[in-house]
């Protein structure tokens, strides 16, 4: 026995190599058959019951597609803006760009970050465009009209004709000492393009301003 010891301990080092081959050509016979048995079940598999459970798939599929299609999607984009809303009223604009009369005018700060910002142009430029996206929502009130104009257009931001306001207020941070963002320039055009579709749908005024 004292021998035996003995030869180890002299060839422990290409004893130790036997060993680690050993076990790595283990480990990668039993992948190499796990690999067979996995291809073998594949190939055995009936290639109709196969075409069945697509077919079966696919008309799932489909129904769920008709499902999507039939939901009425106008609630549901009511239902964002209206999120939309509340999350947007509650974040403080710079109270210098209105004044609080009734309804809600452009200051003369609002009205020169309106121009200077370039927003105007881009407002002018697709007046339609946003009355359009106001009018699919079909507003009822000219409350209505003036939240769904600070949505249409702060959802038109990553459109290509909002580069040059972009670009502005890159460079502009702040403005009349205040810091300003994205949503204050399209805060302060949502108030002319509520005027504009309310000039074009005045039924939906309130008596006392008709």
């Amino acid at each position: 026995m004292e021998s035996i010891f003995t030869f180890i301990a002299d060839q422990y080092p290409t004893i130790g190599l036997m060993i680690v081959v050993a076990v790595i050509s283990f480990f990668a016979a039993r992948y190499h058959f796990s690999i067979q048995r996995t291809r073998k079940t594949v190939e055995a598999l009936p290639c109709d019951e196969n075409g069945k459970k697509i077919d079966a798939t696919a008309r799932i599929l489909d129904a769920l597609a008709s499902k999507v299609d039939n939901l009425q999607c106008g609630v549901h984009r009511k239902a964002i803006v209206n999120i939309e809303n509340t999350l947007l009223s509650k974040r403080m604009f710079a109270p210098s760009l209105s004044a609080s009369l009734s309804p809600k005018r452009l200051s003369e700060h609002g009205r020169e970050l309106y121009q200077i910002s370039g927003i105007q142009t881009v407002l002018e430029n697709h007046l339609q465009h946003f009355i359009e996206k106001i009018e699919a929502f079909a507003p009822k009130t000219a409350l209505d009209a003036q939240n769904l104009s600070l949505h249409v257009i702060f959802n038109s931001t990553d459109e290509d004709f909002f580069i040059p306001v972009k670009n502005w207020l890159f460079n502009n941070p702040s403005f009349n000492k205040e810091d300003i963002d994205m949503s204050d320039i399209c805060y302060v055009a949502s108030l002319e393009l509520r005027d504009a579709y309310l000039k074009k749908h005045p039924e939906i005024l309130p008596d006392d301003n008709k």
